[in-house]
């Protein structure tokens, strides 16, 4: 009962904002993928309150509801005669979408592998054309994704608090990081994705650079993850990439913060056994202290594991992939901890080409030149050079794996916005 109640909510929670700002797609659009984190909750009430009584449909209820209204708010906006631009990037990732979905039919499970690729892949080029019509001023002066950003956060922490009160941090809602739905890898990767979005509010403000940053790092340290600690340098030089007031007023957050988290670390030390429950879980993932060794060795398996995967890639070339969301079917990992791998396995080598085509890395690049689009530039680079080197993906696609998507719709949602205003800037400047 409690989680139909909650899909009740947000499906009620997005008609209301989809009648608030339906007359303008890039400004729903933003309101969407600001609430799409907090779909999560949908499913964790199902597995902790419900018993996983109400099954798949009811989890993914409010994604298809939430496309669906974006869609038609495009529709709408375009009736009234707004300017919708294409660029190449929409084209590649159309036709990425188009050959991901020509692989369905020869999925180990066609109707999982549709059903992922439905609610995952259309939402790519839905939100890679918000982004583009997203002016500057909308951008800058939108502060809802700061607190999405802080309220996301903020679930996780409590999760992670709420296990380590309990003595279940390691089986608290069926997961492995400390019981976090948003601890995973993908999760962590749409974390520092995220901050691209709300750097301008972060980094114009000590008291929002001090709580963002605090509960970022607490957050992503006590998941016990490999993958946070590359994802915290990442997320630091998105921090730092502003201007040289902005600078010094996040090297001011960060030292209040590791000051402020020393000092929790030792007052909750008097009240909880952080040996047993935190830092010897810490040791024992990484072989009791011998950090650099460790993660060589847990590369070292994974490169062995996968290397029968790359051969038969490379060696046969297949470009007709094994399937949309097949890999899990082959190994005992959602993918091959290597993003392009992943990507030419189960849709071709065609399409992981097409898909970095839609990345529009050159504009990327540009966007380092830029001091505006700066922040976000490193946050879109830092997510696909991550990505790429331990396995996160724009979407798991395993059985299981409801909310991976958006680390994909907020990354071509800045693609979108970064390549936009390199247009109106090349334009400006064609005009004088």
């Amino acid at each position: 009962m409690v989680t139909q109640l909650t899909v009740v909510f947000f499906v009620g929670l997005l008609a209301v904002l989809w009648m608030r700002g339906y007359k303008s797609f890039p400004v729903l659009a933003r309101k969407f993928l600001c609430l799409a984190p907090f779909l999560a909750l949908v499913s964790l009430l199902n597995h902790n309150v419900d018993s996983d009584r109400w099954g798949t449909a009811t989890r993914i209820l409010p994604i298809y509801f939430a496309l669906l209204l974006l869609f038609l708010s495009l529709l709408l906006w375009r009736a009234r005669g707004a300017a919708l631009r294409f660029g190449a990037e929409e084209l590649f990732l159309g036709l990425y979408i188009l050959v991901c979905a020509a692989q369905i039919p020869g999925s180990a499970n066609p109707i999982w592998a549709l059903s992922a690729w439905s609610w995952s892949a259309p939402g790519y080029l839905l939100f890679l054309m918000a982004g583009r019509a997203t002016s500057q001023e909308e951008f800058a002066q939108d502060k809802l994704p700061a607190w999405t950003l802080l309220g996301f956060i903020g679930i996780s922490l409590a999760l992670v608090v709420v296990g380590l009160l309990t003595g279940r941090a390691d089986v608290l809602f069926h997961t492995r990081n400390f019981g976090s739905i948003y601890a995973s890898t993908a999760m962590l990767m749409f974390l520092m994705l995220f901050i691209g979005m709300g750097w301008v509010t972060v980094s114009n403000s000590k008291r929002w650079s001090f709580v963002v940053l605090f509960v970022s790092f607490v957050c992503m340290v006590m998941s016990l993850s490999r993958t946070a600690i590359a994802v915290l340098a990442a997320y630091l030089a998105v921090i730092f990439t502003g201007s040289r007031t902005q600078r010094k007023q996040a090297a001011l957050a960060l030292a209040l913060v590791c000051a402020t988290i020393g000092a929790g670390l030792y007052f909750v030390g008097e009240r909880i056994d952080l040996d047993v429950e935190l830092f010897q879980s810490w040791s024992e993932r990484w072989g009791g202290g011998d950090y650099a060794s460790t993660y060589g060795a847990a590369r070292a398996l994974r490169e062995s594991k996968f290397s029968g995967f790359r051969a038969e890639v490379f060696r046969d070339a297949p470009w007709h992939g094994q399937g949309f969301g097949t890999f899990r079917h082959f190994s005992e990992y959602t993918d091959a901890h290597d993003l392009l791998v992943t990507e030419a396995f189960e849709n071709s080598l065609l399409a992981a080409v097409l898909l970095v085509l839609a990345y529009s890395l050159p504009n990327v690049i540009r966007g380092l030149l830029v001091a505006e689009l700066r922040p976000v530039a490193v946050s879109i680079l830092g997510f696909i050079i991550l990505g790429q080197v331990t396995g996160a993906m724009l979407s798991y696609r395993a059985e299981g794996h409801y909310y991976t998507a958006y680390p994909g719709w907020t990354l071509f949602y800045l693609i979108g916005y970064v390549c936009g205003q390199l247009r109106l800037r090349s334009q400006g400047a064609d005009a004088i």
